[in-house]
Order: C-alpha cells, then sequence, then structure tokens
C-alpha cells in the first residue's frame, strides 16, 4: 500500500473513532466535559504519531534505495575498469609476445645459428 493511501486511511480510523467519541459524549450528557477534550486529544495525539511514524519509514527506506542506487553503480564501474584492465593486460602480453619474437627474429638474422622460438 502507498504511503498517501495509508495516511488516508489512518485519518479516516480517526474520524470515525472521533465521531464515536463524540456520539458517546453526547449520549452520556459529557458533551464539552473535559474528558471528552482529553479524549479528542488524545485521538489527534496517536493519529500524528502514527503520520510522524510513517513519514520516518517512508524517508528510511527512500535514503536505504538510494544508498542501494549508488552502491550498484559504482560495482558497475568497477566491473567496468575491471574489463577494461583485462583487455589492456590482453593487448600488452600479445604485444610483449610479438616483441619478444621480434627480437629473437632479429637475433637469428644476426647470429643464424641461433633457433627463432
Amino acid at each position: 500500500m502507498n504511503d498517501i493511501s495509508s495516511a488516508r486511511r489512518k485519518v479516516k480510523e480517526a474520524r470515525v473513532a472521533r465521531a464515536r467519541l463524540m456520539q458517546s459524549s453526547d449520549a452520556f450528557g459529557t458533551t464539552g466535559s473535559s474528558g471528552e477534550a482529553g479524549a479528542l486529544s488524545g485521538l489527534n495525539t496517536q493519529l500524528a504519531g502514527n503520520l510522524a511514524r510513517q513519514t520516518g519509514q517512508a524517508n528510511t527506506a527512500n535514503a536505504l534505495s538510494a544508498v542501494s542506487q549508488d552502491l550498484a553503480d559504482k560495482q558497475f564501474v568497477t566491473g567496468t575498469i575491471g574489463a577494461v584492465a583485462g583487455v589492456a593486460q590482453s593487448i600488452f602480453t600479445q604485444k610483449a609476445t610479438a616483441n619478444a619474437k621480434a627480437d629473437a627474429a632479429a637475433a637469428a638474422l644476426v647470429a643464424p645459428d641461433k633457433k627463432i622460438g
């Protein structure tokens, strides 16, 4: 359930509870009493606490999601760098092997009795 519909549900539940409380106060002849005021205040405090908790949880979830995405981005970059390094190492290894063969061929031209490796 998304945050907005959950908040609306909580507000609706608080309104229903408030209406029941006011109906009870009216039925018992305690409308406007300190008991009714205290009960209504308690309902409002509970609603505010619930909404604040929900907001805090949503903010925490958003922060965790952002951190997770940042980590995934960094892992992708690291993987890409690793792949580029692997290609570069392969190129340098091939170049070194080609240079060694070229050096051996040149040495064979200078000293024909040596084998080309």
